[in-house]
Parts: structure tokens; C-alpha cells; sequence
């Protein structure tokens, strides 16, 4: 990005971009699943968040490992 005269924040903000997509698209259709077959009696919200929040933290771990 640096020979194009680019920052380094539009590239890190785009591949940010695109895995919280991926990751909020793969934690609606678990939560759904969980929410028709396993969850019948709970707040559903904590569920989402908890999934939602997981796979944003494998994100971080992926980029600053």
C-alpha cells in the first residue's frame, strides 16, 4: 500500500470490514439454529452477543498474532 502512497489504515479498516461481515452473517445463522432447536427459555440477545463477540476476538487474534 505504501508504493501506491497509501496508509496502512484503509487496508487494515477494509479486511476489518470485511471479517466483522463474515463474522456477524456466520453468528446470526448460529444464533437462528440455536434459537429454533436449542433455546427455548433466555434472553437470545446475550446468545447472539456472546457468539458475535467471540468471533471478532478470533479476528483481533488472527492479525496480531
Amino acid at each position: 500500500m505504501r508504493m501506491m502512497g497509501m496508509s496502512d489504515l484503509p487496508y487494515w479498516l477494509s479486511w476489518f470490514t470485511f471479517y466483522s461481515i463474515q463474522s456477524t452473517l456466520i453468528s446470526v445463522l448460529a444464533w437462528a439454529f440455536l434459537c429454533i432447536n436449542v433455546i427455548k427459555d433466555g434472553s437470545g440477545g446475550y446468545i447472539f452477543l456472546y457468539i458475535w463477540l467471540f468471533g471478532e476476538s478470533i479476528m483481533g487474534q488472527i492479525v496480531f498474532y
